[in-house]
């Protein structure tokens, strides 16, 4: 591949192939960030079709197509946009964190990003075939292999599926590949920042989990495109169950991992002191993605319960870990120096709505809400909303790392409020409409509330929709600007403690031009760990 031919600032040649063949994890993790967002306009409209056609009685414009239009929403959210956009993120800044001049498989890496956007880009396609069979986001069933064009849409599903986490795969294992082996001398792993152990804790997940889904993917390709019918014998059902929630259980988890990192970092660094009890919030990390893999203990039976904690005692321990790591965000907020940052915002939102999701699996644990759309609610309230909120605080807190400008703070301001009251609204309504015992994913319901609820999550929907479109519109603004004057290497208005800030801004190709001795876990604080 040819070599990059950044400035030494950093920041990106003015042709097209500066791009196209780098092997500059800092590119490449942007690419993986704008087609996750990109990705996530394709699910938001999905998603905003939905809400559009629930929003009156009768059959308006989906018809037969609501259940396809569904599953679409729900692959693209969680498979194709919130992995995606943390892979970025982490391609991006991990080696800075920890001192590395580049990733342990640069090749690999770009390669992982080409073969995630061409499987993504696949699956999308097979959504337009009406003969495709998938059953929702569950995939409680394997994949039918009917005749003709329908057989080819699966077998085509099946195959963009497996190169997405074949992807996925290669991406895990150069980032974890990176942390064991390219930290900069002193960096033990006692000292590694928080975000960093969360990248590494969801890489060893990834490792585990996604094999035995491949696995499970090439015995569906040998059904559905040679006739084998290896899931439809005696037995094959569940055992196809088991593989999809081996890996669909803690990717669930892992959708929020790594924001979970973010948040430690944000609020460390605009409380300005180190996080209190960073032995516990690591502790507590390692625990959360441990407990992700004992998630899909629940077996085939519950298959349809996969809102946490709902599942089994397991997935409610998961809530431990949260409790510890919130607690370490208010202690250091209260005992440092706060000041307002936007991505103190969007961390406040995402606790905001999973302790509104916690709430309500309390009260779900004595109402009955099986097979409702409660579990609409949940998914949105605890898996999606707050790892897009988290994520957002990752975009605006290192936007100098990345992009070498600051994001617009009244822009993120507004962002973090339409995303986290729109998030509020819709699952309020879909819990509602759980407890009054509507189906889960319906297009029709019962009586006035039905309609009534419905209207009030569109509006939800819509204030979200909102949003994602005002974060995406200040990315690319400040992607595409051609200055960078505005971001210092360490801007007053963040003094971060990690050694990302210790690189230029944006970061020359190298890194750095000086890595700092590392003495304790924030190197950059005169305060030791």
């Amino acid at each position: 591949m040819a070599q990059d031919t950044s400035t030494a600032t950093g920041s990106p040649p003015p042709n097209l192939g500066g791009w196209l063949d780098s092997t500059d994890h800092k590119r490449v993790g942007l690419l993986y960030v704008y087609a996750a967002l990109g990705f996530l306009v394709i699910g938001g409209v999905a998603g905003f079709l939905l809400r559009a056609e629930l929003a009156e009685t009768g059959n308006q414009f989906l018809g037969d197509d609501y259940g396809r239009t569904f599953s679409l929403h729900a692959t693209v959210l969680g498979v194709l946009c919130l992995p995606a956009l943390w892979v970025g993120i982490s391609s991006h800044l991990v080696p800075l964190q920890i001192g590395a001049s580049r990733v342990a498989f640069p090749r690999a890496l770009a390669s992982s990003f080409w073969l995630y956007l061409t499987g993504g880009v696949l699956l999308i396609g097979t959504y337009a075939n009406d003969g495709l069979r998938i059953a929702g986001v569950t995939v409680s069933a394997p994949p039918a292999a009917p005749k003709g064009g329908a057989a080819a849409a699966n077998t085509l599903w099946v195959t963009a599926l497996g190169m997405v986490g074949v992807a996925s795969l290669i991406a895990a294992v150069v980032l974890v590949t990176t942390v064991a082996t390219l930290r900069a001398p002193g960096m033990r792993f006692e000292r590694l920042p928080l975000f960093t152990w969360a990248t590494f804790a969801s890489g060893l997940v990834v490792i585990l989990a996604t094999p035995v889904l491949l696995a499970g993917l090439l015995v569906a390709y040998l059904d559905v495109h040679f006739g084998s019918r290896l899931f439809v014998s005696d037995g094959g059902p569940a055992l196809w169950q088991h593989t999809v929630w081996l890996f669909g259980r803690p990717e669930a988890f892992l959708l929020l991992l790594p924001g979970l990192g973010v948040a430690c970092e944000v609020v460390a660094t605009h409380a300005r002191r180190p996080l209190l009890g960073f032995a516990a919030a690591r502790a507590a990390l390692l625990a959360f993605a441990a407990l992700s893999l004992l998630a899909w203990a629940s077996g085939p039976s519950a298959v349809r319960a996969i809102a946490p904690p709902t599942s089994t005692v397991a997935t409610a321990l998961a809530a431990l870990p949260l409790g510890v790591l919130v607690l370490a965000w208010l202690g250091t907020l209260a005992k440092g120096r706060p000041r307002i940052h936007s991505s103190l915002l969007f961390v406040a939102g995402a606790v905001v709505l999973l302790g509104f999701a916690a709430l309500n699996a309390a009260i779900a644990a004595v109402v009955s809400v099986h097979g409702t759309a409660w579990s609409n609610g949940f998914l949105h309230a605890a898996l999606f909303s707050p790892p897009l909120l988290l994520a957002a605080a990752a975009l605006h807190h290192w936007a100098p790392k990345l992009w070498g400008r600051q994001l617009p703070g009244g822009a993120a301001a507004l962002t973090a409020l339409l995303l986290t009251l729109g998030s509020l609204v819709h699952s309020g309504a879909a819990f509602l409409l759980g407890y009054d015992g509507q189906p889960w994913h319906a297009a029709e319901g019962d009586g006035d509330a039905f309609t009534n609820l419905n209207r009030l999550a569109s509006l939800g929907g819509a204030l979200t929709v909102l949003g994602v479109i005002l974060l995406i519109v200040s990315v690319a603004r400040v992607a595409g600007a051609s200055d960078t004057d505005d971001a210092a290497d360490d801007p007053d208005t963040v003094s971060g403690l990690t050694l990302e800030w210790a690189a230029p801004s944006p970061p020359p190709p190298h890194n750095f031009d000086e890595v700092p001795v590392v003495r304790s876990a924030e190197p950059l604080s005169e305060v030791p760990a």
